[in-house]
């Protein structure tokens, strides 16, 4: 017998080593791939600098009424002086640096809501000299004084309030640990506006066997004081809210008929209120830039810079969030430009200008009032009078977004919460919206919607509006003219 390692393969082995052999080869083999012969469609180009017929053929073109004045408020001055110097831009409202948001805990949410109730409700007894508040679960069936935060009777405590909806959320202890609801009963008010969020003081009774307040009188806030400071020269502003924008393009022709109006009437201040990019333009929507968001409003600033470099006039930026190249969360910190023209601001922001007061919210915070307010007793009010009434509710409550809000199209952020703070009652608040445009004095402030510059709310409507506003020096009044651009 032959040896076991000289035994000869039989055809069992010699076939499997031919077929590992077959593997071994195929497993080496370079595998080419199809090539593609689908030819990839190139993106429509952006007019970035326009041509003189992509100007001529667009829907701005087309605009009719352009200077119209419609709305005007104030004494029209004889004169305006032309400033021989820049003036002097200071934003109060800040947000820390680096910038971090989404990081705010249940426990942080809650620590500023009961701070807010706990510091405006004490302002408003001692303003109004009410002495000390009941705990809301206290039922002695006399008139108390109870304090706490209006809620609608629905799961989330938001909605529109009505009649029999309304509810106040507050403390049941005098420790101030733990909270309930209560339904308020006001048919015997007259005038109280009321919605969500807004924190009250209330004269009324609980009986002991229903739980119901009767309320007598409601205290919706507290006057908030004005400066005593005085504009140091003759300032003109120029106001506009985005887009700045037509829906047929990218070209900015409405803020280049802006920056146009601004130097030729001699302005001081152009405050320029997002969006600059907006999120619901037809071309972001559909895909079609050959350039990223961040490029597009890099130009658009620098659109700015050359148009202002050679005179006194001096810009202010403010966010928005339908801005989409900007952080979505509120408050928004400001944009990162370095430019000593142009100077960013936080949404909403506070901001002196030569001894002015301006504060501006781009929220549209009057709409969303309008959506779940509630006026006690009173059906017949103009549109005109339900507008002052919100202004003055939000001034009343020390802040530029009083409201109490889960919706996720406000991407609310507790952490900063101090950047919607109105601790000194403003000499300007500019509020843009889609409402009407409107001016007037309210609680002496000067509140102003110049409403939107370019296309309104992604419509194919152009043609829209921007505020003038001449403030004389010494004075903090001003004369305002909301124009057709």
């Amino acid at each position: 017998m032959q040896a076991i390692g000289g035994k000869k393969k039989n055809s069992e082995q010699k076939l499997n080593e031919s077929r590992l052999n077959n593997v071994l080869k195929v497993s080496n083999k370079k595998i080419s791939k199809p090539k593609k012969t689908t030819e990839t469609k190139k993106k429509p180009t952006i007019p970035i600098i326009p041509d003189k017929q992509t100007t001529t053929n667009s829907l701005w073109s087309q605009r009719k009424d352009v200077g119209k004045v419609l709305v005007e408020l104030g004494d029209k001055p004889d004169a305006v002086d032309v400033n021989t110097k820049p003036i002097i831009v200071e934003t109060i409202s800040k947000t820390p640096t680096p910038f971090r948001y989404m990081y705010d805990k249940i426990r942080s949410k809650s620590d500023t809501l009961v701070n807010q109730l706990l510091d405006l409700g004490e302002e408003i007894l001692l303003q109004n000299e009410l002495g000390y508040a009941t705990p809301i679960t206290t039922s002695s069936g006399s008139e108390c004084i109870f304090v706490g935060r209006i809620l609608c009777e629905s799961e989330s405590g938001e909605g529109k309030l009505n009649a029999t909806s309304i509810l106040l959320e507050g403390f049941n202890d005098q420790e101030q640990i733990r909270s309930s609801t209560v339904k308020l009963d006001v048919s015997s008010c007259e005038g109280a506006h009321l919605f969500p969020g807004q924190i009250v003081a209330i004269k009324g009774t609980k009986d002991t066997h229903q739980e119901v307040i009767k309320v007598n009188e409601i205290f919706t806030g507290v006057k908030t004081e004005k400066s005593n400071t005085k504009s140091s020269c003759t300032q003109t502003f120029i106001v506009a809210a985005g887009p700045f924008t037509c829906p047929d393009n990218l070209s900015f022709e409405p803020l280049d008929d802006l920056l146009s109006t601004s130097l030729s009437d001699n302005a001081s201040l152009l405050v320029l209120v997002g969006p600059f990019v907006p999120a619901d333009h037809p071309w972001v929507l559909e895909d079609k830039m050959n350039c990223t968001f961040d490029d597009l409003f890099e130009h658009l600033v620098k659109k700015v810079e050359r148009s202002c470099e050679k005179s006194n006039l001096r810009v202010i930026i403010i966010p928005s969030l339908k801005d989409v190249q900007h952080d979505f969360v509120y408050p928004q910190p400001p944009f990162d430009v370095k430019s000593s023209i142009i100077t960013c601001a936080t949404n909403p922001c506070t901001f002196q200008s030569e001894g002015v007061l301006v504060c501006v919210n781009d929220l549209d915070v009057l709409t969303q009032l309008s959506q779940t307010e509630y006026v006690c007793g009173v059906v017949n009010k103009t549109n005109q009078e339900l507008q002052s009434l919100r202004v003055s509710s939000m001034l009343a409550q020390k802040s530029m977004y009083p409201l109490c809000s889960s919706d996720w199209n406000v991407p609310f952020d507790s952490s900063f919460s101090d950047v919607m703070s109105v601790n000194v009652a403003p000499d300007l608040l500019i509020v843009p919206g889609e409402q009407e445009c409107f001016a007037a004095v309210v609680d002496g402030v000067t509140v102003i919607n110049p409403r939107r510059l370019g296309s309104l709310n992604g419509t194919d409507k152009v043609g829209g509006t921007f505020a003038k506003i001449v403030i004389q020096e010494g004075t903090t009044s001003p004369h305002v003219q909301i124009k057709n651009i």
